[in-house]
């Protein structure tokens, strides 16, 4: 009984670790080549061997959870060596590289969902992480103010990516992230399922996270907070049916309360501070030039490459290298599709079609549970995370494949409790 208890305290401290690392994209344990490797895939290695063992080194959750949409994605990354030996042969080191790190996100799904019994510790962790990026985002904020660009890069290698700050610039929130939109991609996928835990829990740390979403959300400056807010409004509607009206409009009312003390006050220093960082930040949303314009190129560019390889893709990870053959690759300051299904599509064809069936399959399935809204909450933040998706070039990191598990963990259990349900009736 020790050992399962000493064992049961190790696979929590692990996985608390991994929900607070996860909460960053700049978080890595080392470097081989120019690729990082995050703490988070670390982390998951030690715990999944924990779990097998524990098992008598078999895995017994992740074969219950994992659905056949995700198995065959990811027969098909393995067999998009084909394309890769066929249409660019030069580009095998590429397809490699992209195989590890997709097989690193995979084992960190294998570890938090052969884990399950004590997934609480995963979402502790996530709120702390969540907390931490709440909290430097502020002291940043408060530096910023006085005249101090606070940068996380020079703590980090030269091979993560994390975006330069100006003082001529608008202040930006982007915590533990790269860039501020990489933050509000994270929050918007992960605010809602975090929230639903804490009510349960601590009704005060559940007011306090809240308070620390919203100012993360109000200053990122990023396009996704739209899309967060749309999907918010949804999961409102749908758990609350009568009521729905009156709670929009109670929160419409609050948010123009808080928007005419902000005016009220805007000659206080402080204030009109925030209030010039925010304008500029929240109108940079609607640019249609700059960085904007670019994006949209990239799409182009990857719709052409998508003409060329409609049905089997150009090969798992090999998007980029094709941009450069094409002559994409720079042109106008274009990196890329900027769209991660774009980039899917492009890379595995028709293949691509499991991925996309898996979110909205799923995200339907748990939003039709319209009595839970637990399941709601998650169905609403799996269509979230599909529309980053098609909208940004979110791909799968440590803290969507994270994601991912609780999803997949979430959807057995709705699953479960039919099977359940028709047995006994």
């Amino acid at each position: 009984m020790d050992e399962k208890r000493k064992s049961l305290s190790i696979k929590k401290i692990i996985l608390f670790l991994i929900g607070a690392v996860s909460c960053s994209n700049i978080l890595s344990a080392f470097v081989i080549g120019s690729t990082p490797i995050m703490l988070a895939n670390v982390l998951a290695i030690p715990l999944l061997i924990i779990c097998v063992y524990q098992h008598k080194w078999r895995l017994v959750n992740i074969v219950h959870c994992l659905t056949k949409d995700l198995i065959y994605l990811g027969v098909f990354i393995f067999l998009s060596i084909i394309q890769v030996l066929l249409f660019n042969p030069g580009n095998i080191y590429q397809w490699g590289v992209g195989v590890i790190s997709f097989l690193l996100q995979f084992f960190l799904i294998m570890s938090i969902i052969e884990s399950k019994e004590v997934i609480n510790a995963l979402y502790w962790g996530v709120f702390i992480g969540i907390i931490a990026n709440f909290l430097i985002s502020l002291y940043a904020m408060i530096l910023y103010n006085n005249g101090v660009i606070f940068d996380l890069a020079k703590y980090f290698h030269n091979d993560i990516r994390i975006g330069s700050m100006y003082l001529s610039n608008a202040y930006r929130v982007r915590g533990f992230f790269g860039e501020q939109g990489h933050l509000m991609r994270f929050l918007a996928i992960m605010a809602i399922p975090i929230a639903q835990f804490l009510e349960k829990k601590r009704k005060t740390l559940y007011i306090f996270y809240i308070a620390a979403i919203a100012f993360m959300m109000a200053f990122t400056g990023s396009s996704s907070v739209v899309i967060f807010m749309l999907g918010f409004i949804v999961y409102i509607i749908i758990i609350n049916g009568k009521n729905a009206t009156k709670l929009i409009l109670l929160m419409v009312g609050g948010t123009f309360l808080v928007i005419v003390l902000l005016y009220l006050g805007r000659n206080i220093s402080f204030i009109s501070k925030l209030l010039t960082a925010f304008n500029f930040g929240f109108s940079s949303i609607f640019d249609t030039t700059g960085i904007n314009s670019g994006r949209v190129q990239g799409m182009r560019y990857a719709l052409e490459i998508i003409k060329d390889y409609p049905v089997t893709g150009c090969g798992w990870n090999n998007l980029t290298k094709v941009f450069m053959k094409y002559g994409f690759y720079g042109v106008n300051n274009v990196m890329g599709s900027y769209s991660a299904a774009l980039s899917l599509i492009a890379e595995l064809g028709l293949a691509s079609l499991f991925y996309f069936y898996f979110m909205i399959d799923k995200g339907i399935r748990l939003i039709k549970n319209r009595l839970n809204k637990t399941y709601v909450g998650y169905g609403i933040s799996l269509f979230i995370y599909f529309v980053l998706f098609c909208l940004t070039d979110y791909t799968i990191d440590a803290g969507s494949a994270m994601f991912i598990a609780i999803i997949l963990l979430k959807y057995t259990e709705w699953k479960d409790a039919i099977v359940e349900k028709s047995e006994i009736n």
